[in-house]
């Protein structure tokens, strides 16, 4: 049994001779009227198992498909879920992604919960706003480009107070993915207000013109044409979809579909944000059961949007003798971990336990284990700064900067080898950097493979290993060995900050300040060079630059055969392997400059001194333009590592400098955590000094990234009108799992027991492959068993629809004694169709519109005729029945559902009120054939509520012949 819905449970009575088989629960079922079909088919929506593409895929297939809450399932989805579907406007097929009045904060990770989307649609109890989270609404598209949706995002906003009159204004964005930062000004292809065409316009205010845009057909307009949903100051800050100034009828009255906090017109009018995804049922894209199983697959990875409590940090800024340089007002230039430790260099003069403790003179480079706990037999004295650090192959950290000596030796400065234990000077490594006009050296950028270190910045000469002084140009490679210098020596004449060697080993990469690599100007601030002579590598394309003023780049990195690039102005950008073609791009503004990049797990992190918005696929500085999406950064961002699309889920927001120099380093641990380091106090808002506290780097770790263990034991057996499978627990360290049933291609329903029975394989499909995963609360699914391959059961018979007729009674005293039986005489009894009842919707039949108190309990009867009883092995009654139900066939009680034991009164009361998403859920009951008769059969049913003030009440039933 599906243990999700045991509070759905039916109590057998008054037949225990007939040997009743079971009670099972329909898998699910929705409030429309298709939705209420006995025998469920292949994508109609009405199950989980039977779920849809789309809404549209829905109605094209079933077109008779009405008004309600469905199961959709994609190939993006991990699982069918269900949604709210417009089955009728423009001709059907829309789904519900948000809806609500004022109050909206736009936020990728959605507003209230997806329950509240798909149940509470309209009306006041709809205008607290609740919307889907960024993940969803792109899954529910199939990761469509949203450009490509033919009809856009339909805003549906009320145009008068009592909400009688809608509003159809259609958004055609610019953007490929979804972003609710619609208040950021994302850039509109079109949009249409009620079939009127207006060219160009925005999401901020369609009445202005916003960064980027060059059309708006609506500027200027202050009528409901307009709309706006950036913050105001006259709406106390609440944002939602504004009107314009010509609009009036706004009040903050709780039931007034325009709100205004109070005389400052412009309402905000209530609104519901529909899309229509026009996927067919049937779509491709769904990976069949492996032989084998499927493997155990962990969430990518998902970092907590707050940095880890932090019990150390660097603290204090050491300028002393140091040349004016870009970044200036940062402590920490370098964060790298190996192994078990990190290591932070920068200009900080010490090491600090929390914001109130006294600093520990431990000034230009600490190490710190991944806890970030101070380790304090790791003392090194650096007399100046630490910029950039490498690890080579045999164990040496290799550190470089502007330094003069570390703990007082010869031939250490610029760059020196430390034992990465004890940080002592290991003396079998020399490479020591001068600059033949007397200035202070420095080394910005390192990088190392094999038995060579790459270093880079303003020096002249190098004096490594055993050989003399070398004469070079700000760039050389030194043997890991013992510092020997090598014949990589690229001429340029500025500093390189960064350094980067392919994953191939055949080429390093090269960032910065330089203009020209050995007088080629093509290679000049992003260099591609040979990573044994320094030659350029040929056949390299342009480097397209955002601007014409400050060009020079401050990181580099690889993502597969894609080369990644930023610095100034703003610019972060993916190029093919020979950079020919500009694969995508992103502007930072305001603030900005990139500093770092690096890539784990499929994401790209970057760093910048950016606060506040990120333009994706745009080129251009200071004005952004053809970006897609405008959406908020604040320090470091991350991005697809395949597409280069901004990740709109991670934003760390709480992390503050306090000079606004940014993130400036990046590197992850073994425990997946992602280390940044740079400008940084403080990583949250709380409050609370000891828990906000950061000290010039941070750490963000993921969240359970644990896969559980496999389900065991996995069997299958095929029964008359079902295939039931039963399976081992499985366990995960989060204490608590679900399981995704699979048949074939795709999960068709999600339990919390250890067995389902499928009702839905019926016919002569087949065979069907089963198989099932657990899942923990964050999404990461266990390896699976090996299919089972399991018959179809025989199809089961319609006997009696959902929206039949029924005669019906409900007074305040109960019908005359014998209501239940064959003969009994209905005059004075009303006719209606089900859905009978109160309160909600859907309803065929209204039975009482008069206030609470109300009677208790409420009767229905019709009569069913099945030709062969014995033809079924048993027969299902499917009810729903809000609150409680009592069914009688023939005269005899058959079963009760959400009933007490005992006798039953007009007066007796349901055992409990149902959740609002469980009102129209059939309950299923199956009782042997022999409880039936060959022809006419009376079927009575009485309904109780479970308070007299209850606001709903509702029924149904459906007859079914199970094989």
């Amino acid at each position: 049994m599906d243990k999700l819905r045991t509070n759905r449970r039916w109590t057998i009575v008054g037949v225990a001779a007939l040997a009743i088989l079971g009670v099972v629960p329909v898998t699910s079922a929705v409030t429309a009227s298709k939705a209420d079909a006995a025998v469920p088919q292949a994508g109609d929506g009405t199950t989980s198992a039977t779920a849809g593409a789309s809404c549209w895929g829905i109605k094209q297939q079933y077109p008779t498909s009405a008004n309600g809450t469905y199961w959709l399932l994609t190939a993006s989805m991990d699982r069918p879920a269900q949604f709210a579907c417009d089955m009728s406007t423009d001709g059907g097929g829309w789904v519900l992604v948000a809806r609500g009045r004022n109050g909206w904060t736009f936020s990728p990770t959605g507003q209230g919960s997806p329950a509240t989307v798909r149940t509470t649609t309209d009306g006041p109890g709809a205008f607290a706003p609740a919307a889907l989270d960024t993940t969803t609404i792109n899954n529910l598209v199939d990761r469509t480009n949203l450009a490509t949706l033919p009809d856009g995002i339909r805003l549906e906003r009320s145009t008068n107070p009592d909400g009688t009159t809608r509003q159809d204004y259609r958004l055609f964005s610019k953007a490929r993915i979804w972003t609710w930062n619609l208040n950021a000004g994302q850039l509109l292809n079109k949009a249409t207000v009620n079939g009127a065409t207006y060219n160009g316009s925005n999401t901020m205010d369609t009445a202005i013109s916003v960064t980027g845009q060059t059309v708006n057909d609506l500027a200027g307009i202050q009528d409901t044409r307009r709309i706006f949903t950036a913050a105001w100051t006259g709406h106390n800050n609440q944002m939602g979809f504004s009107f314009g100034t010509g609009v009036t009828g706004g009040s903050n009255s709780a039931t007034n579909h325009l709100w205004t906090n109070g005389t400052e017109g412009s309402p905000l009018g209530f609104t519901r944000v529909w899309l229509r995804p026009r996927i067919a049922n049937g779509a491709a894209g769904f990976t069949p059961i492996p032989a084998g199983g499927f493997p155990a697959e962990a969430k990518p990875l998902g970092l907590k949007n707050r940095s880890e409590l932090a019990p150390w940090g660097v603290t204090g800024y050491n300028h002393t003798n140091e040349a004016s340089i870009n970044p200036w007002r940062n402590n920490v230039n370098v964060v790298k971990v190996y192994g078990d430790r990190v290591y932070v260099g920068g200009r900080f003069t010490g090491v600090q336990q929390g914001p109130t403790a006294s600093p520990i003179d431990q000034g230009t480079i600490a190490a710190f284990d991944l806890d970030g706990n101070w380790i304090s037999t790791f003392r090194p004295k650096v007399a100046g700064r630490v910029w950039d650090m490498t690890m080579t192959s045999d164990g040496k950290l290799i550190i470089g900067g502007d330094f003069t000596s570390v703990d007082g030796l010869a031939e250490t400065s610029g760059l020196a080898a430390l034992d990465p234990v004890t940080g002592k000077v290991l003396p079998s490594w020399r490479a020591s950097v001068t600059r033949a006009d007397g200035a202070s050296p420095i080394v910005r950028g390192l990088a190392s493979r094999g038995d060579w270190v790459y270093a880079s910045g303003r020096f002249t000469t190098v004096k490594g290993g055993t050989y003399p002084s070398t004469t070079t140009t700000n760039a050389i490679n030194v043997r890991a060995s013992d510092g020997t210098p090598g014949n990589w020596r690229p001429q340029i004449y500025a500093s390189a900050v960064r350094l980067r060697v392919s994953a191939a080993g055949d080429r390093v990469y090269m960032a910065g300040y330089f203009n020209a690599v050995n007088g080629d100007t093509n290679h000049g601030y992003f260099a591609i060079t040979n990573p044994t002579t320094g030659a350029v590598v040929p056949g390299i394309g342009p480097w397209q630059p955002s601007t014409t003023g400050a060009t020079f780049q401050q990181a580099v990195a690889e993502s597969g055969d894609n080369i990644l690039v930023g610095g100034s102005e703003h610019d972060l950008q993916m190029y093919d392997h020979n950079r020919n073609t500009l694969i995508d791009s992103h502007i930072t503004k305001s603030g900005g400059d990139f500093q770092a990049i690096e890539v784990f797990d499929g994401f790209v992190y970057a760093g910048c001194h950016c606060m506040n918005w990120n333009y994706s696929g745009a080129n251009s500085y200071p004005s952004p333009t053809n970006f897609r999406a405008v959406d908020p950064i604040r320090i470091v961002g991350r991005w697809n590592a395949k597409t280069l699309d901004y990740d709109t889920t991670w934003y760390p927001n709480g992390t503050k400098g306090i000079n606004d120099e940014g993130i400036w380093s990046i590197d992850q641990d073994k425990r997946k955590c992602m280390w940044v380091g740079g400008d940084l106090v403080r990583g949250a808002y709380s409050g609370n000094a000891a828990t906000d506290y950061l000290g010039g780097f941070a750490r963000f770790c993921p969240t359970d990234a644990v896969v559980p263990t496999a389900p065991t034991n996995l069997r299958a057996t095929s029964a008359a009108g079902s295939v039931n499978l039963t399976w081992g627990a499985a366990a995960d360290n989060s204490g608590s799992v679900s399981y995704d049933v699979y048949r074939n291609d795709r999960v068709i329903a999600t339990v919390s027991g250890t067995s389902y029975s499928d009702t839905t394989a019926g016919g002569t499909g087949g065979p069907y492959r089963y198989t099932v995963r657990a899942s923990d609360t964050q999404g990461n699914r266990s390896a699976s068993p090996s299919p089972i391959s399991v018959n179809a059961p025989a199809a089961s018979t319609q006997l009696m629809a959902f929206g039949s007729s029924w005669k019906w009674w409900y007074q305040t005293a109960a019908p005359a004694a014998g209501w239940k039986g064959e003969t009994f005489d209905t005059t004075g009894w009303q006719t209606g169709v089900g859905e009978l009842g109160f309160g909600d919707t859907p309803k065929a039949t209204v039975i009482t519109t008069s206030p609470a108190p109300r009677p208790l309990t409420s009767y229905y009867r019709a009569t069913v005729n099945i030709a062969n009883p014995a033809a079924f092995n048993r027969i299902a009654l499917d009810l729903i029945r809000n609150a409680g139900g009592v069914v009688y066939v023939n005269g005899v009680e058959v079963g009760r559902s959400n009933m007490p034991a005992g006798t039953i009164t007009h007066g007796t009361y349901a055992s409990s009120a149902p959740s609002s998403a469980e009102r129209h859920v059939p309950v299923r009951l199956e009782v042997p054939s022999s409880a039936f008769r060959a022809g006419t059969n009376t079927i009575a049913v009485e309904v109780h509520l479970n308070y007299s003030s209850q606001p709903t009440s509702g029924f149904d039933l459906a007859v079914t012949g199970l094989p």
